[in-house]
């Protein structure tokens, strides 16, 4: 399914897993608003981030949709990331970012997809939320305030992140866990 996008997976999924660790942790256990209008998603009073949805996934269907295929959000500002994710799939012949909807499964879910856009399109993280009707929908973070949000990954996190996909989903691990490393600034490798 993914195709040429499999090694940018492979490289980037520990990656990604643990940067959400991290911005987990910096959200706290507070919930969400999300502005349309703004094209915002906020955390308690101190915590508003620029997004851009890129898509959802349902259960119910187990299919992903993208953001620019759902008529939700397809006329949308919001919709801005999973645009330019389509252009750039069918410049490059990625199926994967050009279809509009795709199974799910273990392999091929949210996160994974999540974890592919927020490479190609170098978003900060992306947070997911559960917008009723057995969806999850999925948004690019960008406008992280710096100052607030450290992006420090630290060993722990990139081992947490392996041992939590490992049962999951196959990818190479050495080549993502050691591109985490490299990314983290922990060296040249972390062994599981």
């Amino acid at each position: 399914m993914f195709g040429k996008l499999q090694n940018l997976l492979d490289q980037e999924l520990i990656l990604s897993c643990a940067r959400q660790f991290v911005f987990s942790r910096y959200i706290g256990n507070h919930t969400y608003t999300i502005d349309e209008e703004a094209a915002t998603l906020s955390f308690a009073d101190n915590m508003t981030f620029g997004v851009s949805v890129i898509g959802s996934e349902s259960f119910a269907e187990d299919q992903w949709t993208w953001a620019w295929a759902d008529p939700q959000y397809a006329e949308s500002k919001l919709c801005k990331s999973a645009q330019k994710l389509r252009k750039l799939g069918l410049k490059q012949e990625l199926t994967l970012l050009t279809r509009k909807q795709c199974a799910i499964d273990t392999q091929v879910n949210g996160f994974t997809i999540a974890s592919v856009a927020r490479s190609v399109a170098n978003a900060t993280c992306f947070y997911s939320y559960d917008s009723g009707n057995d969806v999850r929908t999925y948004v690019l973070l960008s406008s992280i305030d710096q100052d607030n949000f450290t992006q420090d990954i630290s060993e722990k996190d990139i081992l947490k992140a392996f041992e939590s996909l490992l049962p999951h989903i196959k990818f190479d691990h050495y080549a993502s866990v050691k591109h985490a490393c490299v990314q983290s600034h922990l060296g040249e490798l972390v062994s599981p």
